[in-house]
């Protein structure tokens, strides 16, 4: 053998430890003073990590209002002045009977589902009782559930109102976006709620701004016209405005400046939660949460039978190929090594949810690579021309995986995930196998073979 043949199997086989020790160990990089691996996790679905489910009931809640005599609602008053005042208590429910129905229960659904789509919450299942409206949301353990169930339960009203008064001035009906803003200075990073109005709403918001100011009263003292701006329950803040907004656009900070990564991520997180809120509308009728658990994954005899066999599959042909073709034998489990490496790296990197049918998938695929390998030396150990006979193995080998490659591209348009699951990592696996093979398995058969 040629000493520049072996310096190129030397390379061949240095970059396929080299991809085996970035898919199996990773790439460590220093993170603000601690090691974290820059190679991104698998994104395992719920049968596999466990998944956190959520049952939804409409609610039954009854709450005390107080109103004055012309029936509007006084948000706080003492006892004593209801009293003086002549104000009434009365007990509501929360959801009155008429928005109790089947059109509404459609709308929550459809509510919640975008709202946990902006909030970047993956892998959930969302169904829904039709009869009682009560909905039960699966989702993975490594979700925020405290977002989730608040992105799920918050009303999402949004009212601009006097302070004084509690007159709403603003509503859901004068929105059109908001977002999250992000404001970096030497002090910190200050998180904004960015909320844009709608063109007809943009000069209402010029005159809010113009009469909820700060003026001077008759005798000289300073008096705060103030607005109180609201989502559902919580008051985001209570104030009134320094300059004329012209533009309709509408900036809140979030929390204080953020100084450390969990302040600024905590701040986010809030800010996030009520764009999803804002930006997805008001639920026509309010849920509550009446169950959270955690359920553990349900992997069965039957899953981990399928997974062992189609291991000792592959190690079968291991064996075969080496016995058989000795030297091409070794080389070629050689080359499988980098191509589970390579297969298991690109499926991290592209965000492919793993389920049962990925794990069948991904054995799946590396018993077609074996049985392409063995296609390929069958012939090359048969011509002497062994540029000739690769080419022949690869073509016959190409006809033969063409079919599972349509099945597998079929299936990852499938809005079901354990199908779309199955046939992403197929796709990757069968187009790996054509690739990887040309370029490495190839390159490293001709050169061993060179004399």
């Amino acid at each position: 053998m040629k000493k520049t043949n072996k310096l190129k199997i030397v390379l061949i086989i240095l970059s396929i430890v080299l991809i085996s020790l970035i898919s199996f160990v990773g790439i460590f990089v220093n993170n603000k003073g601690s090691m974290t691996n820059a190679i991104k996790d698998y994104s395992l679905q719920m049968e596999l990590k466990g998944k956190r489910s959520i049952n939804l009931l409409v609610s039954d809640e009854v709450k005390s209002v107080i109103k004055d005599s012309e029936g509007n609602i006084i948000e706080d008053a003492t006892e004593e002045e209801i009293a003086e005042n002549g104000y009434i208590t009365e007990e509501i429910e929360v959801n009155q009977n008429e928005s109790i129905n089947i059109g509404n229960f459609d709308k929550v659904k459809k509510i919640i589902k975008n709202r946990l789509e902006e909030l970047n919450i993956k892998n959930y299942e969302i169904r829904q009782n039709k009869e009682n409206g009560s909905i039960l949301v699966d989702f993975n353990e490594d979700n925020n559930v405290d977002l989730a169930i608040s992105a799920m339960v918050s009303s999402g009203r949004f009212e601009v109102k006097d302070s004084d008064t509690n007159e709403v001035l603003m509503d859901n009906n004068d929105l059109k976006e908001a977002k999250v803003l992000y404001n970096t200075t030497s002090s910190g990073t200050t998180i904004y709620l960015g909320i844009t109005f709608k063109k007809d709403s943009r000069y209402k918001l010029e005159e809010i701004s113009k009469t909820y100011v700060s003026i001077t009263d008759e005798e000289g003292n300073n008096v705060d016209k103030k607005v109180s701006i609201t989502i559902g329950d919580q008051e985001l803040v209570n104030t009134s405005f320094g300059e004329t907004i012209e533009n309709g656009e509408l900036q809140l900070s979030i929390g204080s400046v953020g100084t450390t990564n969990a302040e600024v991520l905590e701040n986010s997180e809030k800010a996030k939660n009520i764009v999803s809120l804002l930006n997805n509308g008001e639920l026509p009728i309010i849920y509550e949460v009446d169950s959270n658990k955690y359920i553990e994954t349900n992997i069965d005899s039957q899953n981990t039978n399928f997974v062992i066999f189609m291991a000792i599959a592959v190690v079968l042909v291991f064996i075969y190929s080496i016995v058989k073709y000795k030297k091409d034998g070794i080389f070629t489990s050689i080359s499988f090594v980098g191509f589970v490496s390579l297969l298991l790296l690109i499926i991290r990197l592209t965000n492919v949810d793993i389920s049962f049918n990925g794990i069948y998938a991904i054995a799946i695929s590396l018993l077609i690579n074996c049985i392409f390998n063995i296609i390929i030396l069958n012939k090359f150990t048969k011509k002497e021309n062994k540029k000739e006979a690769i080419k022949e193995g690869m073509i016959r080998s190409i006809f033969i995986i063409v079919p599972i490659f349509i099945i597998a591209l079929i299936c990852s348009f499938s809005g079901y995930l354990q199908i779309a699951s199955f046939g992403l990592i197929m796709f990757w696996g069968v187009i790996l196998t054509i690739l990887y093979n040309i370029t490495i398995t190839r390159e490293l058969l001709l050169e061993i073979n060179k004399k």
